[in-house]
């Protein structure tokens, strides 16, 4: 959910530094005596957000994405942390602006930044390559979405779950991403629609989702249910493939109140 933008407190590493407006990059280091820690100020960035992403590439460095700007409205803006060298560099925008988006690190380093809102909820999806530092368009979800989760399965594809869709509308949907062919399907949905849940990706290759909220306000509800179902897990893409074009199953994942 996108409130209030202003007060959002930035958490990189271990700290959390409310960013009060101010452009400021800060991490939490380790002293050698006593397993103290500290608190520095390593890096400028370009321009203050909040409820944006950052994601760290094989490389290293951290690529901070859209959000929302100091005085409101959603960004465009691309960084690049170098924590090697405590530097940041501005790269290329996104497409369309955007906050409350996902950031989904590939297995092949490349990542996917999925819907999110810029006064519209977006379905639209672009991919960064570290090789070129730009994005390029990936196709687009099946429903426009924003505080959902992306959760990148063995297999490679990435599920998405819940959020917050037109009209304020809370998602119960699923869908399924395959970033080789660009494409999304539903996969079933929530029991529950919601928002600001999580997602994890179990050792089995099965996907939890657990909590959230639905509602603004007075009118919030809470969500505290999370159980399991005994489908099968995700296996290898060859092994997913195999079994699509023999049954047609679908991809084992917990989607709340169940593991799907």
């Amino acid at each position: 959910m996108i409130t209030d933008h202003g007060r959002y407190p930035l958490l990189l590493g271990l700290a959390a530094i409310a960013l009060g407006g101010a452009a400021r990059t800060e991490s939490r280091t380790s002293a050698a005596a006593g397993g103290d820690a500290s608190v520095q100020r390593v890096a400028t960035l370009g321009a203050a957000r909040s409820v944006h992403t950052a994601t760290t590439l094989p490389s290293g460095e951290v690529l901070l994405v859209g959000g929302m700007a100091d005085g409101g409205g959603s960004m465009a803006s691309v960084e690049l942390f170098d924590p090697a060298h405590n530097r940041v560099e501005p790269l290329a925008p996104l497409a369309e602006r955007r906050a409350g988006h996902t950031a989904t690190l590939l297995g092949d380093g490349r990542v996917l930044i999925a819907g999110g809102y810029n006064g519209e909820y977006l379905a639209s999806l672009e991919v960064y390559d570290p090789a070129t530092r730009r994005f390029r368009p990936a196709g687009s979800l099946r429903e426009g979405r924003s505080g959902q989760t992306a959760t990148l399965l063995p297999d490679g594809r990435v599920l998405f779950a819940g959020g917050v869709g037109r009209g304020w509308s809370f998602l119960r949907s699923a869908e399924l991403y395959d970033p080789e062919t660009g494409r999304s399907r539903p996969v079933g949905a929530l029991r529950v629609p919601r928002e600001s849940h999580t997602a994890t990706l179990l050792a089995d290759g099965r996907v939890l989702v657990v909590g959230g909220h639905s509602g603004r306000r007075q009118q919030m509800q809470v969500t505290r249910a999370a159980s399991s179902s005994t489908r099968a897990p995700v296996g290898s893409r060859r092994l997913a493939r195999s079994r699509r074009r023999a049954t047609s199953t679908t991809p084992s994942a917990c989607l709340t109140a169940a593991c799907w």
